[in-house]
């Protein structure tokens, strides 16, 4: 048995940050279920422990379960199905438009009725293997609700002049409208009737007739609703962040709002005797209808980490959502740190003159305070910054000097020397809409939003500015300053630039390149330079760009770091303490540990179960002149990584890359264009590695 040393990469997750934004909560035989923007999560003793169950890469839209198999629904197109109960996936898009995002999923007589936002109604009569679009008699296509009554099935659409309400009598097949004038949000089935509740403010309507004649309740004072649900506690209604309860058939209401600070309520499920809301900060429960709340988040590490710096010795992550954790112990537990903070979706963490800084501002700019909070030296307590109020916005970039803390949006660029007060920066056009800045010194580089990007340095603070000539990124991400060196990411084809002569001239960086691929993040430690990759820079596409590129000689060549551990999106990186710590979206903190060593892997023919298995086949012919084929089967869908190494170790070629469905797969490579000797490949699937050895003679 041959070894060699090669570029593999091992994560190990961190404790957290917990919790996280959770989209859905199903349950299926007193087991919980939840979906959010990354991976299943699974608990049988009604959240006190947590499984995850794979689609670590997958943004969960829907979950619908029977005996047989689970069906996910995720943005983007995905249809994901399990027959194992969530141990494998394949994924199934046959019948499916190009694009779009999933409303919904459910079963009726063994048919799957799904519910798009854009293309209407489509059809499973296979379980979720084939789809048909299914829109006779609908009119409006834009769904975003979709129930099941008695014999019926309501579904609800955008409309320009009000919301669409269409039902189905047979099973989805034809459609019509019960009320032209009926307008609802949201549909819940409980006790044989169908209640839909209206947007803000418009009441409660209940049918006993399978949705086809309307009645409103008396309930003047109703909040509006968000998201719903009907049990034996009484009604429950979320309203974006405050969690409503009516016991009175909705006449009366009364808040009863956890006072965990979490805020865009997503999800409201009932299991037994207990509810369960879902949020952008995680899931909680309540086993008094609602008079108390429990946070059981710990153990379910679903966070999207913005931001990851190490201040005054701990490590501290700035979350979606969550506010800002901290751990003293290199990530082996989190803290929530979020004492005055009046905003939980922080965008950076900045360190300047011993203080920690913390930007904040969500996309939903009417939602909660927005501005710059600091944290003295204990790591503790924020505390508010009163700043223009130009620069009271959402931000998209901020960096720091021991002079200057520098804060950009779409306002322009601002400075500060103090934290507390704020200037401008030049005026004109083309300082607003500030996407990327950083400094080394007195040297800032900054780039601009819109089409293209506009690039500006300045040697004197920010005083004065220079355009950018020879920074050729049509859409800046993301500018960091490592040592003496600037780097730039574009948000589309994972372009790499780099200066060396603090901005004045700058070379592009000889790094794989994927469409849709935005670069995120920067870190840098001797010779290795870690970028993170991040597939939702364009938001409608998927890219294969995601985890992280890894180069051990400052660009010259590359490796795509990624396994089991570490299949989302990227979205910050530090180094602490001889380790790299990720910032991943929904996967917490993921620690990059160590290299190891890989075996040259037996053959697969002597294995009589090898066609129930992952197997990567001797290459033929082998030693080889030119053409060589390889050959692999896969168990199932899922990602695959085929490398050839040198005798060294060193990558010489990535020869498949991407999503591949179950069963057998060829692959050539043409040796020709290296050297006699021995090489090695290596397919890596669901965090398992198989290397075999070849032969090239010249």
């Amino acid at each position: 048995m041959t070894s060699v040393y090669s570029q593999e990469y091992r994560f190990k997750q961190t404790a957290g940050p917990s919790g996280g934004l959770t989209y859905v909560i199903d349950s299926y035989k007193d087991t919980l279920i939840t979906g959010g923007k990354s991976g299943l999560w699974l608990s049988a003793d009604w959240g006190e422990t947590w499984e995850k169950r794979g689609l670590s890469s997958t943004k969960i839209a829907s979950i619908t379960i029977n005996d047989n198999r689970w069906i996910v629904g995720g943005y983007r197109d995905k249809i994901m199905i399990s027959k194992n109960s969530g141990s494998s996936w394949e994924r199934y898009t046959e019948g499916l438009p190009f694009w779009f995002n999933i409303s919904g999923i459910i079963e009726k007589n063994n048919v799957l009725i799904l519910a798009s936002d854009c293309c209407g109604i489509y059809r499973s009569l296979d379980q979720g293997e084939t789809w048909e679009a299914s829109n006779y008699g609908i009119t409006n296509f834009d769904f975003i609700d979709i129930n099941s009554g008695d014999s019926t099935i309501i579904a609800i659409a955008l409309g320009a002049s009000g919301d669409h309400v269409f039902l189905s009598s047979d099973f989805g097949n034809s459609w019509i409208q019960p009320e032209t004038d009926l307008s609802l949000r949201k549909t819940v089935t409980f006790q044989d009737c169908i209640y839909g509740f209206m947007w803000r403010g418009s009441g409660i309507k209940i049918s006993g007739d399978d949705g086809y004649s309307w009645q409103a309740i008396d309930n003047t004072n109703f909040p509006g609703a968000a998201e719903i649900d009907i049990n034996q506690f009484g009604y429950f209604i979320s309203s974006t962040d405050v969690l409503y309860r009516s016991t009175d058939h909705g006449i009366t209401w009364q808040s009863i709002t956890p006072s965990f600070g979490s805020r865009f309520f997503q999800n409201i499920e009932t299991l037994k005797d207990r509810i369960f809301i879902s949020s952008y900060q995680g899931i909680y429960s309540s086993a008094d209808g609602g008079d108390t709340w429990m946070d059981i988040n710990p153990g379910r590490v679903a966070t999207e980490v913005t931001s990851i710096i190490e201040f005054d010795g701990s490590l501290f992550a700035g979350t979606f959502g969550g506010g800002v954790h901290r751990s003293t112990d290199k990530g082996e537990t989190w803290v929530p740190t979020n004492t005055g903070l009046t905003h939980l979706d922080v965008n950076h963490l900045v360190k300047f003159k011993n203080k920690l800084y913390a930007t904040t501002g969500g996309y939903y700019d009417y939602l909660g305070e927005k501005g710059i909070l600091y944290v003295n030296s204990d790591g503790n307590s924020w505390q508010k910054l009163h700043p223009n109020l130009s620069i009271y916005s959402r931000p998209f970039c901020s960096t720091s000097n021991s002079t200057y803390m520098f804060y950009g949006n779409i306002w322009g660029l601002f400075r500060s020397s103090n934290g507390s007060s704020w200037q401008e920066l030049a005026t004109g056009q083309w300082t607003k809409n500030t996407k990327a800045v950083a400094s080394i010194g007195s040297a800032i580089v900054m780039g601009t939003g819109g089409s293209p990007s506009r690039y500006y340095r300045s040697s004197d603070n920010g005083s004065s500015w220079n355009e950018i000539e020879g920074l050729n990124i049509l859409h800046i991400s993301n500018i960091t300053a490592i040592d003496s060196i600037f780097y730039a990411g574009s948000d589309d084809m994972s372009l790499v630039y780099r200066s060396v002569d603090l901005g004045q001239s700058w070379e592009r960086v000889n790094c794989p390149a994927w469409n849709f691929c935005e670069i995120s993040s920067f870190e840098k430690t001797g010779d290795t330079l870690y970028v993170g990759l991040n597939s939702g820079g364009y938001g409608f596409f998927e890219s294969e760009g995601h985890g992280l590129l890894i180069s051990p000689d400052n660009g010259e060549t590359w490796s795509h770091a990624i396994d089991s551990t570490l299949t989302m999106n990227v979205n910050s990186l530090e180094w602490f303490n001889g380790e790299l710590f990720v910032g991943t979206e929904g996967g917490g903190v993921i620690k990059y540990s160590s290299k190891k060593e890989i075996e040259e892997d037996p053959d697969p023919e002597e294995d009589p179960e090898a066609h129930l298995k992952f197997v990567l086949h001797n290459s033929y012919p082998n030693p080889t002149t030119n053409i060589t084929t390889f050959k692999y089967q896969l168990p199932n869908f899922g990602r695959v990584v085929f490398q050839i190494f040198d005798i060294n170790g060193r990558i010489v070629h990535i020869l498949d890359e991407g999503q591949k469905n179950k069963g057998d797969h060829t692959v050539l490579w043409n040796a020709q264009t290296v050297s006699s000797g021995v090489y090695f490949y290596r397919l890596t699937y669901d965090g398992k590695s198989v290397v075999r050895k070849c032969v090239v003679i010249k």
